[in-house]
């Protein structure tokens, strides 16, 4: 399986259909489901790659401290405040798991979401999928750019999600002619964004 399929089973099962393209539309957005993505424009600067800086954080080379206060994003939700960053190390330690691990981050997710209280709204049925979008992107991930245009990319992103999952959960449903649609018109959005 993949990791979009992965986090998509597990997120899933915890805040549905919409609730799961939400997160994992922002989620692509930050890191395209690379649970040892170090921000791009940090690499360089520290010295690392990906690879190099999970393995100096899972050897102890690279500590805690250093860790949480590097200003770079990390991980799937490129988590860069460095109290949150913290919160992610400790609650990885603690299961013994790589900083790099997805099951691990999802659940570190999972729990940063129900902390901060969006869980609910993430689960119900009376919200759209944009509206939920907004809630992660604001409220959630928090990234420089919370315009309207960028909700707008990212629903794009959720909705591809949405229908990518639901229709391989269902085999001939017709909606591979859509996924394609919305694959090429996200395509399209994030170069006129950029």
């Amino acid at each position: 399986m993949t990791n979009l399929e992965l986090l998509w089973t597990w997120l899933q099962y915890v805040y549905g259909n919409d609730g799961a393209a939400a997160i994992l539309g922002n989620v692509r957005a930050e890191s395209a489901y690379i649970p040892c993505n170090l921000q791009n424009s940090y690499e360089k600067k520290l010295g690392y790659s990906d690879v190099t800086y999970t393995a100096a954080v899972d050897s102890g080379a690279y500590d805690r401290n250093k860790f949480a206060h590097d200003c770079a994003g990390y991980g799937l939700a490129q988590w860069t405040h460095w109290s949150r960053k913290q919160n992610l190390y400790d609650f990885i330690k603690e299961r013994k798991l790589s900083i790099g691990d997805l099951k691990g981050q999802c659940d570190f997710m999972i729990t940063e979401i129900r902390g901060y209280g969006l869980a609910e709204q993430l689960a119900s049925p009376d919200l759209s999928l944009r509206d939920k979008v907004a809630i992660v992107l604001r409220k959630y991930e928090k990234p420089a750019d919370q315009s309207e245009a960028n909700v707008d990319r990212r629903t794009g992103y959720a909705r591809e999600i949405l229908y990518q999952m639901t229709a391989s959960a269902h085999p001939g449903s017709g909606h591979a002619e859509l996924v394609a649609l919305l694959r090429k018109t996200a395509d399209e959005l994030e170069k006129l964004t950029t």
